[in-house]
């Protein structure tokens, strides 16, 4: 929640004024939802009601802040899909529903009975027949089911009227939907275990060993919705890097007998790195890798012999002649012979360079293991 709450706070800082309403209610949710989750932890929850001598006082502002959290995500929504001004009109339905519910909550707990202290899992159960707290967690489980059973409804109907081109969009608001089915779905088995200890039974194993950990997935699953736009773009992201990691990979290695041949033709023109970062970069090294070899043959091209008439390379196969003239010039070249030098064309952009020399690499290679099957 707070991740969450750190990235949204950096794109809001250059969001433009009249897109940042649909922005801070996302910052508000993760704020309460941190924590009341922060809050929640045995260790702070125990040191907190012994710093303000309050037994339970630290489940008291768990469910504000979760109950401030659930009222923020239906105005987020309500923002994500309607325009400003109308977003605003069913919203602020929702901010005065949230601060009644939290300010009734507050009254009820100050004036029930203080008892022993309880995490704030078993509290709901605990607290189910003592007065004014009876009233103060059917008030606070009612809330909670109605507010994110309507936000799941909502995210429903707007994901079915997202337009085609924001699939991503639509995903998004079908992760919140499951995620908030799966917390009401916890406030029911709560409701269920509530209503049963009326009646003298004990249902707290289903409250504490099995709800809790739907609620929680629930919360990290709709989280995940909220997110998932920016989580999507990343993974694209990361998954483009990997694709381009791999092929720049791949040529590198394509083209090294090639390189390693033509190195001979002059050593002193291999790029040395000048940074670590230069070093580790497949990038950089395939950039200089063509560099090099380019070089290397227009120094090697005034001795390579005219190629017959309709031979020449192709992307599919080069010509072996015109892999033998390589072959043969490098040789002339390392041995010394010169002869009149050759207008040379201005090369191609790097991406047909890159191209060219892998077809080249690729007939050099075969050409060499021709050649030593022969000798063999």
């Amino acid at each position: 929640m707070f991740a969450f709450l750190i990235y949204k706070l950096g794109v809001l800082r250059y969001t433009p004024p009249e897109r940042r309403a649909t922005i801070l209610p996302a910052c508000v949710t993760a704020l309460f939802g941190g924590l009341s989750y922060f809050l929640a932890a045995p260790t702070v929850a125990i040191n907190l009601d012994r710093l303000v001598l309050y037994p339970n006082f630290s489940t008291l502002l768990v469910q504000l802040t979760g109950t401030a959290s659930m009222g923020t995500i239906c105005v987020m929504v309500l923002y994500w899909h309607y325009p400003r001004e109308r977003a605003w009109r069913a919203s602020r339905w929702w901010v005065l529903g949230t601060i009644s519910v939290n300010v009734a909550l507050t009254l009820l707990f100050v004036s029930a009975p203080r008892i022993a202290e309880h995490r704030n899992i078993e509290f709901p159960t605990a607290a189910a027949r003592v007065p004014y707290l009876r009233e103060y967690v059917l008030l606070y489980l009612a809330a909670w089911i109605v507010a994110e059973g309507n936000a799941a409804l909502l995210c429903w109907r707007f994901a079915a009227e997202t337009p085609e081109d924001q699939p991503r969009v639509r995903r998004g608001l079908k992760t919140i939907t499951y995620g908030l089915i799966m917390i009401v779905a916890y406030f029911l088995v709560v409701v269920g275990a509530v209503i049963a200890r009326w009646f003298d039974t004990n249902l707290d194993y289903w409250t504490i060993q099995v709800a809790p950990s739907i609620f929680s997935l629930g919360a990290v699953v709709a989280t995940m919705g909220i997110g998932f736009v920016q989580i999507a773009s990343v993974l694209e992201s990361v998954r483009n890097w990997l694709l381009r990691l791999r092929s720049n990979i791949r040529d590198y290695r394509t083209l090294r007998p090639l390189w390693q041949a033509l190195k001979a033709v002059d050593p002193s023109m291999v790029h040395k790195p000048e940074s670590l970062r230069e070093r580790l970069s497949i990038e950089s090294r395939l950039f200089w890798r063509v560099i090099e070899i380019n070089d290397w043959l227009h120094q090697i091209r005034a001795h390579r012999a005219p190629s017959p008439a309709g031979i020449a390379a192709t992307d599919a196969a080069p010509a072996t002649a015109h892999v033998e003239q390589i072959e043969a010039a490098i040789l002339t070249k390392t041995n010394g012979t010169d002869t009149q030098d050759t207008a040379v064309e201005t090369a191609n952009a790097f991406a047909s360079e890159l191209t060219h020399l892998l077809t080249l690499a690729r007939g050099f290679t075969e050409h060499r293991a021709k050649s030593d099957l022969r000798n063999a």
